[in-house]
């Protein structure tokens, strides 16, 4: 069963209804759900849209958890889960990125199976 689905997975109203009125405050996935629907691609490409802590623009990424081909060596500077980031690979970029986990707005995946909060 090959399926595209995409999901809008929201905290607080997390499933309620999505207010009417786009005026209205973004809804956000908890942290450690974000992670976990993310980890749940298991290495496959998904979507992601969340709004950047530079400068609170919007973006949508297709990236990738654990490619390692790109890595040069070296360790990060800081400890990205203390910040609550995950660092992805960036496919349209084919570079490694950092992803706010408490600015996610929309996660796309494919064929991951049942989803419930």
């Amino acid at each position: 069963m090959n399926q595209d689905l995409e999901f809008d997975y929201m905290t607080p109203a997390k499933w309620d209804s999505v207010p009417d009125d786009p005026k209205t405050e973004p809804l956000f996935f908890d942290v450690a759900d974000a992670a976990g629907l993310i980890r749940a691609s298991q290495g496959r490409i998904f979507g992601v849209t969340f709004i950047k802590r530079t400068d609170g623009e919007l973006r949508t990424m297709s990236a990738r958890l654990g490619v390692k081909s790109y890595l040069k060596g070296g360790t990060l500077n800081y400890d990205p889960s203390a910040k609550k980031l995950l660092i992805v690979f960036d496919m349209k970029a084919q570079g490694y990125r950092a992803i706010p986990l408490d600015s996610i707005m929309r996660i796309r995946l494919d064929t991951i199976g049942d989803i419930t909060p």
